[in-house]
């Protein structure tokens, strides 16, 4: 960790979507400019990710093991 991180404060949000809620494929609102990529990948493959160094950024793999030690899948 990075001393200045330490102290710093993240904020998750977890919802639970399916298909029928998609509107369209992501990606922002166009009027400010945001630029975001949809990422659906199954839990078990990004579990196997964060062993295999594909997910290595702390904030990723505590949102990861929140989801799989109060079994929210």
């Amino acid at each position: 960790m990075v001393p200045g991180t330490v102290k710093q404060k993240v904020h998750f949000f977890i919802g639970y979507v399916d298909d029928t809620m998609k509107i369209n494929a992501g990606g922002g609102a166009d009027d400010e400019t945001e630029n975001i990529e949809v990422l659906e990948i199954p839990l078990s493959e990004a579990y196997n990710m964060i062993a295999s160094g594909g997910i290595i950024d702390g904030k990723s793999i505590m949102l990861l093991q929140h989801v799989k030690i109060q079994q929210l899948s």
